[in-house]
């Protein structure tokens, strides 16, 4: 598992806990998505060498005033670029990463279920997560 943030003390409070509860290797990577290559990098430097099956993408910056004040644009334009510009990078990184991995009489399927799954619920329990 990989965890990403900004900020590692988080990252690694979280990561602890999992990997006390749930008995798995959790790695930490420092990332900020204000940048589409840095969302790049992100994933050149997540899936070297790995095989990643599931793309929980909960990256996001809220809002930063109100919409008309246009002196908070320069925050409004990096949200714009974390929540939706590297969330669409990584997940058309994912989905191309997932499709090249699977084999079988209906590839597609199983690129279905695990792009979609993580996109359409947004936060999955343990128990879905590891369901499908």
């Amino acid at each position: 598992m990989i965890l990403t943030a900004r900020q590692t003390d988080k990252l690694e409070k979280h990561a602890h806990v999992l990997r006390r509860a749930c008995n798995v290797a959790v790695e930490v990577m420092l990332a900020d998505l204000d940048d589409p290559e840095k969302a790049e990098a992100l994933w050149a430097r997540a899936s070297k060498n790995r095989q990643i099956g599931v793309l929980l993408n909960n990256a996001g910056l809220g809002r930063n005033g109100t919409f008309a004040d246009l002196e908070g644009w320069p925050l409004e334009a990096a949200s714009i670029s974390v929540n939706i510009v590297a969330a669409t990078i990584l997940m058309a990184r994912a989905a191309e990463h997932m499709k090249a991995q699977c084999t079988g009489a209906h590839p597609e399927r199983g690129l279905h279920r695990r792009v979609s799954a993580g996109a359409k619920h947004g936060c999955l329990s343990r128990h879905q997560s590891l369901s499908f």
